[in-house]
């Protein structure tokens, strides 16, 4: 069970450097529709990844901890799903509109300072 999870978890780190690559090479070879579509592929992406994140990390360990909390008759913890989801849009928002942004300029210092991956 955890060697399946951890090869799924590879596979989406995987995917970063396969974007990455992607952006790269099509920003070399001036293929500016495939620039494009990768371009905003992955701002999509990490966006939904950021909209994820604070569902993983603060509502299910809270939801776990109420459950135990319910078990021990003690104390559970104030979080809410409407508290978690407007984050998590506000959250996905601002770190794909970062990653919108920035590409271009990221893309631009890459090629002026000659810093691209060697690939063979």
């Amino acid at each position: 069970m955890a060697n399946a999870v951890l090869s799924k978890v590879t596979d989406w780190f995987g995917l970063i450097t396969h974007a990455d690559n992607l952006l790269e090479g099509s920003w070399q070879q001036r293929d500016w529709p495939s620039f494009v579509r990768t371009w905003l592929i992955a701002s999509a992406g990490v966006a939904i990844a950021a909209f994820l994140m604070p569902f993983v990390m603060f509502l299910l360990p809270a939801l776990i901890y109420d459950g135990l909390a319910l078990f021990m008759k003690t104390r559970t913890l104030p979080v809410s799903f409407r508290d978690s989801l407007q984050f998590g849009l506000r959250f996905g928002a601002m770190v794909g509109g970062f990653f919108l942004i920035s590409t271009i300029p990221a893309m631009l210092f890459k090629q002026m300072c000659g810093d691209w991956k060697t690939t063979d």
